[in-house]
C-alpha cells in the first residue's frame, strides 16, 4: 500500500475539522460537545462526545488512501432540516506535495464567521440529520480501483450525481499548494444539490450509523 504524504494528512485533518465546525455552528449537536482544540492548522472546533469524534475521524480517515491516488473529486456534508437543508462542498484538485497551511486556517475562519453573518438555516428549522456522500473519479487507464472504503460505514449508491443548482451558492474559500497550484476549494449551497461533472462512483455515509443528538 502507498505511503499516506503529508498533504494527504493535512487534507484528512482538514476535512475533520470542517465537519466538526459545520456540526458545531448548526447545532446538530449540544454546544458543551465541542471545544477549541491546538492541532496542526492551529486552534480548530473538535468533539469531546466519543461517539461523534470516532464517527467523523474513521469516516475521513476511511478516505485517506483514495485522496492520496488523487482519486476523490468531492466530499459533500448535507445537512437536513424540516423545511430544507444545505450542503458543504469541499472540491479536490491536484494533490501537491505541500499545503499551504495558513490558507486552510483562513478558509475554517471564513466558514464560521460565515455562518454567523447569514445563517445557513431559517431559526424556525432545527437542523435534525446530517450525511456525507463522497465522489471518486474514474481510475487511469491501467489503474485497478482500490477504493476499499470500509463497509457499512460507506454504501454505493445509484443517486443520479447530475443535477443544477437552483439556490444560492456561497464561496466560503480555496487552499493552495506551496507550489501555487490549487488543491482544494469550500462552499456552501442552500440545497443538497450534487455535481453536474462525471462521476464514477457516489458513496454515501450510512445514515443509520450518523450519530444522534444527545440533549
Amino acid at each position: 500500500m502507498p505511503q499516506i504524504s503529508e498533504s494527504t494528512q493535512d487534507l484528512v485533518l482538514f476535512l475533520q475539522s470542517v465537519i466538526f465546525t459545520v456540526l458545531k455552528v448548526h447545532g446538530l449537536y449540544a454546544a458543551q460537545s465541542f471545544q477549541r482544540c491546538r492541532l496542526r492548522l492551529g486552534d480548530v472546533w473538535w468533539s469531546n462526545c466519543v461517539q461523534v469524534e470516532d464517527y467523523v475521524t474513521k469516516l475521513c480517515e476511511s478516505l485517506a488512501p483514495a485522496i492520496n491516488r488523487g482519486r476523490v473529486q468531492a466530499v459533500r456534508l448535507h445537512v437536513q432540516a424540516d423545511g430544507g437543508g444545505q450542503c458543504y462542498v469541499l472540491c479536490f484538485a491536484k494533490l501537491p506535495s505541500s499545503l499551504d497551511l495558513a490558507e486552510m486556517r483562513a478558509v475554517l475562519a471564513r466558514l464560521e464567521m460565515a455562518f454567523d453573518e447569514a445563517p445557513a438555516l431559517p431559526s424556525t428549522a432545527a437542523p435534525s440529520a446530517w450525511r456525507v456522500t463522497v465522489e471518486t473519479r474514474p481510475p487511469e487507464a491501467g489503474e485497478r480501483r482500490q477504493e476499499a472504503l470500509p463497509v457499512p460505514r460507506w454504501r454505493e449508491t445509484s443517486v443520479s450525481s447530475s443535477s443544477a443548482s437552483s439556490g444560492e451558492v456561497l464561496p466560503l474559500g480555496s487552499v493552495r499548494g506551496m507550489d501555487g497550484s490549487m488543491a482544494i476549494s469550500l462552499h456552501r449551497e442552500d440545497a443538497a444539490v450534487n455535481s453536474s461533472d462525471v462521476v464514477d462512483v457516489l458513496m454515501v455515509s450510512s445514515q443509520d450509523e450518523t450519530p444522534k443528538r444527545l440533549e
